[in-house]
């Protein structure tokens, strides 16, 4: 099996010029994890997802590693 067989073709993405409330409520009402941003031209930039929101939201106390 490859990746390629088992992989979201068409996934949900959100545009690096959408503000994070936006990118937030797509995490929230899809009960995803990350979404993939995109830019204009819809080529992968990087990944928004719930711990980037957690250490924006968070006091740096309550997220920082005690490992």
């Amino acid at each position: 099996m490859t990746c390629s067989e088992i992989m979201t073709s068409n996934p949900v993405t959100v545009r690096d010029t959408q503000p994070v409330a936006a990118a937030t409520a797509l995490l929230r009402d899809n009960h995803f994890r990350s979404v993939p941003v995109v830019d204009e031209a819809g080529k992968m930039v990087g990944q928004f997802g719930i711990q980037a929101l957690l250490a924006l939201i968070l006091p740096k106390a309550v997220v920082a590693d005690d490992h």
